[in-house]
């Protein structure tokens, strides 16, 4: 999935392609579905920090990522949800007043 989206972000963005990268970082460890850590950009870095600021380079992020997901499971023919009829989720909303 990280080399799906990875190619997905430097397409859409035009970003230097730092490759992907193998960690076993404590947010990841132990899921059930397939999970990726993205880097989009640096902040201190003046252009790319410029660039991280504006909606538009946003949405190209955005669009980037859900491509390579979306290639992801189409390659696999899998999908990360539960395989019930029912889901094991629920939205709740709450009212504020």
């Amino acid at each position: 999935m990280a080399r799906h989206v990875q190619d997905a972000l430097v397409q859409n963005t035009g970003a230097a392609d730092r490759g992907v990268k193998h960690a076993r970082f404590v947010v990841l460890i132990g899921t059930k579905v397939p999970a990726i850590l993205i880097e989009t950009g640096f902040v201190s870095n003046p252009v790319e920090g410029r660039k991280l600021t504006t909606s538009a380079y946003q949405h190209k992020i955005a669009t980037a990522i859900a491509q390579g997901v979306d290639k992801f499971l189409g390659k696999t023919g899998e999908t990360p949800f539960v395989k019930t009829q029912v889901p094991k989720f629920s939205a709740k909303s709450t009212v504020r007043k």
